[in-house]
């Protein structure tokens, strides 16, 4: 009997993560990243992908103040991006624009990495059906996901974020030590003018305030705002592992 690649997948999925849920059943307790004022675009389409270092659970809440506005649940396999898509973004505001949202992100096992991407098109629009963007630069989420993840994880030297921009772009890179983003950040950066393309974002994993960033666990967070009519910003977040 012949099965399909479907079929398969899904089975193999199902083993997978079978074992990983007794795993983590003993494991340690489960990182939150609280991930605060986020700009997005409400009346706007929200597609949001994740990706892994390894087999992992992921659930992600939008919300804005107290209330929940959109929600995403993933069985990630290492290394293999999974999206989740809806045509416009709600709001507790009447007038559609940007508006301050929150992401949590709740992952087991604990020392998993992840890489998140929020990419927003205009009203009833999709990424990746050309809302726009310019010829050759349509933005994949998935492959957003997976640059999205320090380039050397665990670091022990400086490295890189990639970011895949469709136009010239100013990026900003915030890192917090752990997962809540509500504390003053151990370093910030702005890139103007970066172009289109893909381009990487370093971090030589100093802190603003002097010296080496100790070991642990961080959270970083990079805005991409475009350049041109059309264009919405991307909001990347990964968390990952720096070495003592």
């Amino acid at each position: 009997m012949r099965i399909s690649r479907r079929t398969f997948v899904s089975t193999l999925q199902g083993a997978a993560f079978a074992s990983l849920a007794g795993r983590v059943a003993t494991a340690q307790p489960r990182p939150v990243l609280n991930v605060s004022a986020l700009t997005l675009v409400s009346g706007a389409s929200l597609t949001m992908a994740a990706n892994a270092s390894a087999s992992a659970f992921c659930e992600v809440e939008i919300s804005e103040g107290k209330r929940g506005i959109a929600a995403a649940k993933w069985a990630l396999l290492a290394n293999e991006s999974q999206i989740d898509s809806r045509p416009s973004l709600d709001s507790a505001q009447e007038r559609p624009g940007p508006r301050k949202y929150n992401a949590t992100v709740i992952l087991e096992p604990a020392n998993v990495s992840v890489g998140l991407a929020l990419i927003q098109e205009p009203r009833n629009q999709l990424p990746g059906r050309g809302a726009g963007r310019g010829a050759g630069a349509t933005v994949d989420p998935r492959v957003m996901a997976g640059n999205a993840r320090f380039v050397v994880d665990p670091a022990s030297q400086p490295g890189s974020f990639l970011v895949m921009l469709p136009s010239d772009s100013t990026v900003e890179l915030r890192i917090w030590p752990g997962g809540d983003t509500s504390a003053r950040p151990v370093h910030t950066s702005k890139f103007d003018k970066v172009a289109q393309g893909a381009q990487k974002i370093p971090w030589n994993l100093q802190r603003d305030s002097g010296g080496r960033a100790p070991g642990g666990r961080y959270t970083a967070v990079i805005v991409c705002t475009p350049q041109g009519p059309g264009f919405l910003p991307i909001n990347l977040i990964s968390y990952f592992a720096v070495l003592p």
